[in-house]
Order: C-alpha cells, then structure tokens, then sequence
C-alpha cells in the first residue's frame, strides 16, 4: 500500500519536495507576487519570516526558486539575520511510494544519521528541535513502531526529531530538521539534492530489510549518489559511525532482520 492510500492524504506524484526558510532580519521581502515563495510569520522568531514553497518542485525547479530567494535577499536593505532560533526544514514527497520503501528511507537515514546531521551547522547537534537517535530515547520508540505497526507519532510526540514521522499523516512527506538556517543557497540546494538521492536509494532498495542485508560500503555508493555527495557528506570514520548507529537503532531494526 502507498502511503497516501494508508493516511488517506493527497497521492502527489514524484521526486518532489517542500522549503520551509526560517529567517529574522528586518525588511525582509515578502514575495506577495511570487510564483514559487509565499511569507508566513512564525511567533518563534524574532523579526522574522518563514518563507514556504506553494508547491511542491523538483530539483530544477528548486534551484530557480533559490536563485529567486537569493536576488530579493541580496536587494534587501537590511539584509537576513540567521540566529540560533532559525532552521530549514525539507518535506520530501512520499505520498506515492510503498510504505515499505518509506522505511527503507527512514532506516537509511538513521544509519548514516551522523554523517547527514555533521553536514549541518555544529548548533543542530544535539539541538531539542532535530533530535538524533543518540539524542532521546523517543526517536527509536517512534521509528519501532513505524517499522512494526505503521503507526507515527502524533505531533507533541515526534514533530522534533531530526526526521519527522509526523508529516506522513498530515502531507504524505518526511520532514528534515537537521539544517540551520542559511543563505548560502549553494548549501541549500545540496542539502536538498541528497536527500532525493536517499529518496532514489530507498526506491531502488525497497525495503528496510533489504537496506540492512547490503554491504556499508554498497550502500554508501548508493545513498551518496554521486563524488560531490560522497565528498560532502562521507568524511573520515564514517564507516565506525554507521556500525555505533546500527547498534543504537537496533531496537527499531532488529525486526527487519529475521
């Protein structure tokens, strides 16, 4: 069963994602004519703004609204300011996948966790609003109970978690919190290339249990699709990292094995 049949959201098609920029600044621009960008106040910023997709895009498209947010930041007359309280979340369109490839997806993620989470700013570490698995107990709670029932947590329970299960109920996607907020669109936009490349991954693998049974190094190649991934994102000791990571998650995959 795909997952916008088993929570009954709208079956949106393809290798699509959703932006959300949280931004502080004062003067920011607000895109009232925009085609790609519309402005929302966020009460847990200062002056601020978050920015949102009206649609879901695909990598190209992504990358022009980018280059849109760049240009009206550059033209501002203050400019952004990017403290500690702001983020960019990433909803990645899954609403027309199998339940099973979603959690060969969500299992990718939390094997190579460390390293997606290094790539991001030192202040999302251990950060209360992109909890790892190392970070609360709760993360593999909610992840076993996916993997075992199908069932993800409610809002209050799981919204913060570096990858947020809530989102398949509500919009048929997973939410990546790990990265800071940035103007550094370049960063941005690699950020959003990886994860549709574990989205790609994850379709071709098929299952957590299929996930489980490759070879690290297999693996690796497969989820960091290309060398400027690989060189991003798989730095020294990696490989140690993915083994504590199996290890740490084994109460959410031990299942997958048998």
């Amino acid at each position: 069963m795909i997952v916008s049949q088993h929570f009954g959201v709208k079956n949106v098609i393809g290798a699509v994602v959703g932006l959300e920029l949280e931004v502080e600044g004062r003067n920011l621009p607000r895109f009232d004519g925009s085609t790609a960008w519309e402005s929302k106040a966020d009460g847990s910023l200062r002056n601020g703004i978050e920015y949102v997709f009206r649609g879901p895009r695909g990598s190209v498209a992504t990358k022009e609204a980018l280059n849109e947010m760049a240009e009206a930041m550059a033209n501002s007359k203050f400019g952004p300011d990017y403290s500690f309280r702001t983020s960019t979340h990433v909803h990645v369109n899954v609403a027309n996948l199998e339940m099973d490839v979603v959690k060969a997806m969500v299992g990718i993620f939390a094997l190579f966790e460390d390293e997606y989470i290094n790539f991001c700013a030192r202040g999302r570490k251990a950060n209360r609003f992109c909890l790892s698995m190392k970070d609360a107990d709760g993360v593999i709670t909610n992840m076993r109970r996916f993997f075992e029932t199908d069932e993800v947590p409610s809002s209050d329970r799981g919204k913060y978690a570096a990858i947020n299960l809530c989102t398949l109920s509500n919009f048929g996607t997973l939410e990546f919190r790990c990265l800071e907020g940035t103007d550094n669109w370049t960063r941005v936009y690699t950020w959003v290339r990886c994860l549709l490349s574990l989205r790609k991954a994850a379709k071709e693998i098929g299952t957590l249990k299929d996930v489980l049974a490759m070879d690290k190094q297999e693996l690796a190649k497969l989820v960091f699709s290309t060398d400027r991934l690989r060189e991003q994102f798989l730095k020294d000791g990696w490989e140690k990292r993915y083994d504590l990571n199996r290890s740490v998650g084994w109460d959410a995959f031990y299942k997958a094995t048998l």
